[in-house]
């Protein structure tokens, strides 16, 4: 009986690993995987008064989760920010909002809604420096083994 394609690529992956270790090779140091995986931070900006994703945020998203791909998520951080306009009540309800929507659009493109914590910003934040109104803050936590 021949083994089975599965079996044979098994008995290779453990015989190279044998011949790495009798080498001296390790494996890749925490400091090169964390490299390889650095935890990063982007922004996705929302029209004035809106709540909704453009298309270039969702793409953008997209883009930035891609480059994940092979790296272990630990968490998902968005903080988001209303546009300074309006009442206080209003300003924080679209931060909110704009919080919810990163999370579900994050969401829908493969990261686990357990991974995900969204919070809303100081409503101060327009007093510190206005052309970040109109966003959120995406912090991706990743752990320095890969997959």
């Amino acid at each position: 009986m021949e083994p089975s394609l599965k079996t044979t690529r098994t008995a290779r992956l453990a015989a190279a690993a044998v011949a790495l270790a009798a080498a001296g090779w390790a494996g890749p140091s925490s400091a090169q995987l964390s490299s390889l995986c650095p935890d990063l931070d982007f922004t996705v900006a929302f029209a004035p008064g809106s709540g909704d994703l453009t298309p270039a945020a969702r793409a953008h998203m997209g883009q930035v989760l891609k480059g994940l791909r092979g790296c272990r998520l630990r968490r998902v951080v968005i903080v988001s920010f209303g546009d300074g306009g309006g009442s206080e009540t209003q300003s924080r309800s679209l931060g909110e909002r704009r919080g919810q929507t990163v999370s579900d659009g994050l969401s829908q493109m493969g990261i686990p809604a357990p991974f995900i914590l969204t919070r809303p910003g100081p409503l101060s934040r327009s007093a510190v420096n206005p052309d970040l109104n109109g966003e959120a803050e995406v912090h991706i936590q990743l752990s320095s083994t890969l997959q």
